[in-house]
């Protein structure tokens, strides 16, 4: 007999079984006939909040099911149990789970009915997908943005989106296409037979007449305008010899939009980045407001504890102000005394007061460093502290590499500042540390040993030096030349895109023209070294200007 979708057997034992559903990457939940969690794997509990044993016995509809479809996904057990058939059953959907902290928040499930010999298991895997949303959303915000110009553009314009410029030897245009027009606001009558530098464009002419002293060289050049924002043009000037000279053909296009989609889809990859590491980050909020919490607890009954005695030393005080203070009435402060334990109470509350100052210290330096980490900064080059900027991100990845690794730090405090895009050098220094942490991972796996990640900075010559090394396997050398190539990977499916390293390199050497190497031996370790120039290559400095 041939079984349906959705009556699935496993051959595998249930040791077996249990050890590969523990280490899957999804939640894994498992309920009986009666709706009663009977399974929950530790990446339930990470995606939920609830520890097995808080769930296990428990019924799933008051764990996981937001209120709202509570009673309708009891429905469907009875139903299930009456006719054998259900609409969720062997597919994927997407749908809201519940939290612990009694949020909602998207999920992607499958559910299928495991057959057993005495009745059945309903096995449901769960994926968080709130990074992927959120991803998705702006992406789609961006998308609608450029869909939303192109529409409004497809009125007025013809044949390619590049403009063309002809300017003859004797630098006058011959040539204006209604791609220029547009561009800048001049039309084809008003230029032709002028001399170029006499048109009203207000850009930057002096990087004008250096393209066309170098030509071939790309440059982002601004564009300003007297009723609207400044924009951005990208522009080649490529010169023509004729027999009357050098004639310039000047092509480009107006970038303005691009490079803001481009600025969004970064920012939106940060946000998917923490948003991977927001459990972490919660963990490492929650232990120290867990401790002050407790302290809180603490000193408000030792404050109840204090107030007696004070009270009763109120009555003493009367007592002897009006030469009426008798024995009993000393006993009894004497008694107080007792009953708060006042040495106890003096000795422990300020142990309290400075545990929960500390803890707050904590939080405030968490959340400082979530805030730098995330600022999505600006377009330009700014003086970067590199050590700050290193230390945030170090705080904000700490749940990826304090389990398996200790984390050293060389930071030069004399190392100047360095121009750099401050949200961009993060995301670099983060992708590595990750990468050291897996790294790490593969050689200690279970075994409780830690390895160890250092991080140095230094000034070598004109450059800012960044050393991050890990003590993992290292990198074999046949595939040394590969890591920096996009979707190269050697991780597990799930695991790594391969575009970490990538972007690393095209933030590094494309736009703060830097080096990134790396130095590796198989079964030592592996050091990436990233220098970035203390000043703006001149080559460089009127691309970066925006970008």
């Amino acid at each position: 007999m041939v079984k349906s979708r959705m009556d699935l057997s496993f051959a595998l034992d249930s040791e077996t079984a249990h050890a590969i559903l523990n280490s899957a990457l999804d939640a894994h939940v498992l309920m009986d006939q009666a709706g009663m969690i009977v399974g929950w794997n530790p990446q339930s509990e990470r995606i939920f909040g609830w520890t097995a044993e808080e769930v296990l016995g428990r019924r799933l509809s008051e764990v996981i099911i937001p209120p709202a479809y509570r009673e309708a996904h009891e429905r469907g057990i009875q139903i299930f149990r009456e006719t054998r058939k259900g609409t969720v059953l062997g597919n994927r959907i997407e749908i809201e789970g519940w939290h612990r902290e009694q949020r909602p928040f998207p999920i992607e499930l499958t559910v299928v009915r495991v057959t057993k010999k005495d009745g059945y298991l309903f096995s449901a895997f769960v994926r968080d997908i709130t990074a992927r949303k959120l991803a998705d959303r702006l992406l789609n915000e961006a998308k609608d943005r450029a869909e939303q110009a192109a529409r409004d553009r497809a009125g007025i314009l013809a044949g390619v989106d590049v403009f063309f410029i002809y300017v003859n030897a004797q630098g006058v245009v011959t040539e204006w296409t209604a791609m220029a027009e547009l561009t800048f606001g001049l039309t084809r009558n008003v230029v032709l037979d002028r001399r170029l530098r006499e048109l009203p464009i207000l850009w930057d002419w002096e990087a004008l007449a250096s393209m066309m002293r170098s030509p071939g060289e790309r440059k982002k050049v601004r564009l300003s305008q007297q009723d609207g924002p400044e924009r951005l043009i990208d522009l080649t000037v490529t010169p023509v010899v004729q027999g009357q000279g050098t004639c310039f053909i000047f092509m480009g296009k107006d970038i303005t939009e691009q490079v803001k989609r481009d600025h969004e889809l970064a920012q939106s990859q940060k946000l998917e980045s923490i948003g991977q590491l927001a459990a972490g980050i919660a963990h490492e909020i929650n232990t120290p407001t867990q401790f002050v919490g407790d302290n809180t607890m603490f000193l408000n009954d030792s404050f109840i504890d204090l107030l007696r005695v004070l009270r009763q030393y109120q009555v003493l005080l009367a007592a002897v102000q009006t030469n009426s203070c008798t024995a009993a009435l000393i006993e009894t402060c004497v008694a107080a005394n007792e009953k708060a334990d006042l040495d106890y109470l003096i000795a422990e509350i300020p142990q309290a007061i400075l545990q929960s100052l500390d803890g707050i210290s904590r939080v405030g330096e968490i959340v400082q460093a979530m805030k730098e980490f995330a600022h999505p900064g600006t377009n330009e080059k700014t003086e970067v502290n590199l050590n700050n900027a290193i230390m945030s991100t170090l705080t904000v990845a700490s749940n990826e590499w304090k389990y398996v690794a200790e984390m050293q730090t060389h930071l030069d405090p004399l190392l100047p500042s360095v121009p750099c895009l401050i949200g961009e050098f993060n995301q670099v220094v983060l992708n590595i540390i990750v990468n050291a942490a897996h790294a790490i991972t593969d050689v200690v796996k279970n075994s409780g040993a830690k390895g160890t990640i250092t991080v140095s900075t230094g000034r070598v010559g004109d450059s800012a030096e960044i050393r991050i090394s890990d003590t993992g396997s290292g990198i074999p050398e046949s595939i040394r030349s590969k890591i920096f190539d996009p979707f190269f990977t050697t991780k597990d499916v799930g695991k790594g895109t391969g575009q970490g390293l990538a972007i690393a390199r095209s933030v590094v050497v494309d736009k703060h023209a830097g080096s990134i190497t790396v130095e590796s031996e198989p079964g030592q370790g592996t050091t990436f070294v990233i220098r970035l120039p203390l000043a703006i290559p001149s080559r460089v400095a009127s691309d970066q200007e925006a970008a």
